[in-house]
């Protein structure tokens, strides 16, 4: 193809304005595409994460209603965190993760311990209630919980 057809007047003079305009649509959708996947590969990596359990390979996930879960791992918002240095904040309900003796939830965030975590802070990736002093944890087929820490990869998680 010359030039001439490459450039919006070259075209148009050779193919027509109906043409030229289904070529602009068609480039104007095809850029919006490209974007939307940009964006969305994007959004899972900015600013919050996953915790990923490194035994189960499950996310922990929460719903509006406070429950917190493990589920295959995706991008939506309920599986999306934000550690600040001490609460864990979920990015879909902006709730905080909390734990009273073994029971995970998620409720309005307040100034309380046991709302307030450690975050893999010694380099072995756990999950540490400081009011409890227990270790987040996903057993296999089993629900999230809270139990006292140790070496077993199930209170492991990656984020």
């Amino acid at each position: 193809m010359n030039i001439f057809m490459e450039s919006p007047l070259g075209f148009l003079l050779i193919f027509g304005a109906d043409a030229y305009k289904i070529q602009m649509k068609w480039k104007f959708l095809h850029a919006i595409a490209i974007f939307s996947l940009i964006a969305s590969s994007q959004a899972c990596n900015v600013g919050v994460r996953n915790f990923v359990n490194q035994k189960t390979n499950q996310c922990l996930e929460t719903d509006g209603d406070g429950a917190v879960y493990p589920r295959p791992c995706s991008c939506m918002p309920s599986q999306r965190w934000n550690w600040t240095g001490t609460w864990i904040v979920n990015l879909g309900t902006n709730k905080c993760l909390g734990s009273y003796g073994t029971q995970v939830y998620t409720e309005t965030c307040y100034d309380i311990r046991s709302q307030m975590w450690s975050v893999g802070l010694t380099g072995d990736l756990k999950t540490r209630n400081l009011d409890t002093n227990y270790c987040l944890y996903n057993a296999l087929n089993g629900p999230i919980g809270m139990q006292p820490c140790s070496d077993q990869d199930y209170q492991k998680w990656l984020g």
